[in-house]
């Protein structure tokens, strides 16, 4: 599960400098799969980096995945991160690898050969791509793919390991519908097979898709009712 006691973050070493996150409280059973909302610079990306472990909140407790956060060491926070897919906000897909290496990546960090993936890793990232539609792209190198395709190849690459977690940084941004409902179907199917779920979004199709707890911030303060 993920808990969010009273979680703040200031920019800089200014201790009276502004906050990127207020006193956030949150609570998200295991399975459970929750939507932050609110204007640019709300805090929505921050709050996915704390929960990937990339940036450490300055004041209050966060436990993810029934870690607290503030008690692992070097090892413990790489095997957590293990355990956590995420979709950024920017692309980060490696340019010049294929489709299917970049989709691969997260199998072969975790052991797989890249010279040699397993028949398993070819099975899990081929069924994806006739999934999605890309088979017939599987070898194209990523440059070379619309931006509509770059999407979901990067979402594909944050669920093919089945993560615990997965955080999704406005993972319909900029995409017609039939991409975006790929992209949402995608993202539900990994909630209803057991992975928390934290998407950063204002898109009104991922808010009207399924019930889902919504999380609204505003300069770093939490002003839904939840």
């Amino acid at each position: 599960m993920i808990r969010l006691e009273s979680i703040g973050l200031r920019y800089g070493r200014d201790p009276s400098g502004a906050m990127a996150l207020d006193g956030l409280d949150l609570v998200l059973p295991q399975g459970g799969i929750a939507v932050v909302t609110g204007p640019a610079g709300a805090g929505k990306t921050t709050l996915l980096d704390v929960l990937h472990l990339a940036i450490a909140p300055t004041s209050g407790r966060a436990v993810v995945l029934d870690a607290d956060l503030a008690t692992l060491d070097r090892a413990e926070r790489l095997a957590l991160r293990r355990r956590t897919g995420r979709v950024f906000g920017s692309s980060r897909l490696l340019e010049a690898e294929t489709v299917f290496d970049n989709i691969a990546l997260p199998l072969l960090l975790a052991g797989d050969s890249r010279s040699h993936p397993s028949a398993q890793t070819h099975a899990d990232v081929g069924e994806l791509l006739g999934w999605l539609g890309l088979a017939k792209k599987s070898q194209r190198p990523a440059r070379l793919l619309s931006k509509g395709e770059r999407r979901l190849v990067e979402v594909a690459r944050a669920v093919i390991a089945q993560p615990a977690l997965l955080l999704a940084d406005g993972p319909t941004d900029g995409l017609d519908a039939e991409r975006a409902e790929q992209v949402i179907r995608l993202l539900w199917e990994m909630h209803l097979l057991g992975a928390t779920t934290v998407i950063a979004t204002n898109d009104p199709r991922v808010l009207a898709w399924k019930p889902v707890q919504v999380i609204r911030l505003v300069e770093g303060r939490r002003v839904d009712d939840g």
